[in-house]
């Protein structure tokens, strides 16, 4: 496997950087915000929701993602086969279907 199944892209001059939007992480440290704080926040989700996890994601757990869709009203879980914590970029095939059926049903 190479580096860019795991969320991250090797730049033209070497460097190896994140797939994903680093402001996120930057902007959560220097508001000394912790995602734990989102469980009270959960319950007031109101509209059908998908939770979508990698199968093999090692960062978040089918047991917490099954928790989280208990504290979201009408959520529903779904996970990314051949996925760790990148699923859109691990597998976007399997990704991009799972969002559709969600969609469309």
């Amino acid at each position: 496997q190479t580096i860019e199944t795991h969320g991250f892209k090797k730049m033209p001059n070497g460097m190896i950087v994140p797939k994903f939007d680093v402001r996120m992480i930057q902007k959560k440290k220097k508001m000394h915000y912790d995602t734990e704080d989102l469980w009270p926040f959960f319950q007031n989700v109101m509209c059908r929701s998908l939770v979508i996890r990698g199968k093999r994601s090692s960062f978040l757990s089918k047991k917490v993602a099954q928790k989280i869709c208990r504290f979201i009203p009408n959520a529903e879980l779904r996970e990314i086969p051949s996925s760790t914590h990148f699923p859109a970029q691990e597998n976007p095939i399997a990704f991009n279907k799972v969002i559709w059926d969600f969609l469309t049903q």
